[in-house]
């Protein structure tokens, strides 16, 4: 019988399909789904790959269903099977990425409904978009010799989400954790790691961005935002505001660090996390605080910011290390709990 061979995920894929095959063996069911059911196809494979589909012990990421998926001739099946997989899909911010394993206007349109009915925020891919090349090594060594003559953390920081922001730029995972180390605060990196993952071409290896951290909590917060967090968090505080864009927060950034004073610079701060129409992620106002040495006025501005974030789950994993002395964390902590 043959087989499908990708390089990608070989192992998992051959696993699934030899206990399909085994037990659709032990059934004595070989015969049941037909070439006239399926023309076209290898009646053995496609069944096998459907019951590794509809299999509820197995779980897969959106690069291993597209290959299962790939097993079956026409839309109609496809869009069939990838709806009953979707629960069992560990990357589901991929999802959309299935897009290319359809060719009709049709079913594109009936995959991209299912999609946004599931999830608003997943993005669906036209075919052109799907499964990009990564950046050329040459272009790719370059841009990192580039960042690293950039002495100042914050240029390099800037750099790269700015690379990480270009519409024709992919990255493979081994690319994208080299650039991220090139920066040291463990902040930045998670907020690199998410903003790059939407680009990443092999994301079954992402899991290798885990050592970028030292904190348990920063993986986890990872794990979350790719969707294999085993621990699901409920968010209420803020629910559907929308942080400012970066560039209302690059300019409010800028004007605190033009502020010279210690006391003017402090003032500065809270009066952004003070205004009632100001809305930012965990990671702005980890920017913001940072511009304030003192521990006890970081501190009550990190209070202060509590009321305008619209990531409340990354709140304490982005400033735990702002502190150094534990009963600071202990505060914040506390004054979070009593504030969600």
């Amino acid at each position: 019988m043959k087989r499908i061979r990708y390089e990608e995920d070989s192992g998992t894929i051959d696993r699934m399909w030899n206990s399909s095959i085994s037990d659709r063996t032990n059934n004595n069911d070989r015969d049941t789904v037909s070439q006239q059911q399926l023309p076209g196809s290898d009646a053995d494979d496609c069944a096998a790959a459907e019951e590794a589909i509809t299999n509820p012990a197995y779980s897969f990421n959106t690069r291993q269903l597209k290959m299962l998926l790939e097993s079956f001739e026409g839309d109609l099946k496809r869009v069939q099977l990838a709806k009953l997989a979707y629960p069992k899909v560990t990357d589901k911010i991929n999802f959309g990425k299935l897009d290319v394993v359809v060719t009709s206007e049709i079913s594109k349109g009936e995959l991209a409904a299912f999609i946004k009915d599931k999830d608003s925020s997943i993005v669906v891919y036209s075919y052109s978009e799907s499964f990009r090349a990564p950046m050329a090594n040459g272009n790719f060594n370059t841009a990192v010799s580039d960042i690293e003559k950039q002495w100042q953390e914050g240029a390099r920081l800037s750099t790269i989400i700015d690379l990480f922001e270009e519409a024709s730029s992919y990255f493979t995972v081994a690319q994208a954790k080299e650039l991220i180390e090139l920066v040291s605060d463990e902040g930045s990196r998670l907020h690199l790691a998410k903003a790059v993952y939407a680009r990443i071409v092999d994301t079954e290896n992402f899991s290798a961005m885990y050592s970028l951290f030292d904190s348990p909590e920063r993986i986890e917060a990872l794990k979350a935002y790719i969707g294999v967090s085993e621990k699901p968090v409920a968010v209420t505080h803020n629910a559907g505001k929308a942080p400012m864009d970066e560039a209302r927060f690059t300019s409010l950034l800028d004007d605190s660090k033009n502020t010279y004073r210690k006391k003017a610079i402090v003032k500065s701060v809270n009066n952004v996390f003070a205004d009632a129409n100001n809305y930012y992620t965990s990671y702005q106002a980890r920017q913001l605080l940072l511009l304030i040495s003192d521990g006890t006025d970081r501190l009550n501005a990190a209070k202060a910011a509590y009321r305008g974030i619209t990531d409340p789950k990354d709140f304490m994993i982005q400033m735990n290390d702002l502190f150094r002395s534990e009963s600071d964390r202990a505060s914040l902590a506390a004054f979070v709990d009593n504030h969600k």
